[in-house]
């Protein structure tokens, strides 16, 4: 079982965009600047996406 198919069940909850967040930062170790060359996007971007999915995901495992 891959590192993805263990967060699946909470990967549904969230966007394309917080899903590539989850993934590139849990599974890759990808900081937000990395991630933001990545997809060509800012640092403030993917730090948005970082903030959506948190707040998704803490309402989720409550």
């Amino acid at each position: 079982m891959s590192d993805v198919d263990t967060l699946a069940p909470y990967l549904n909850q969230l966007s394309d965009r917080e899903q590539r967040w989850v993934i590139e930062h849990a599974v890759h170790d990808l900081s937000p600047r990395m991630i933001a060359a990545k997809y060509n996007v800012s640092v403030e971007t993917v730090k948005g996406w970082r903030k959506e999915a948190l707040e998704k995901l803490r309402k989720y495992v409550k």
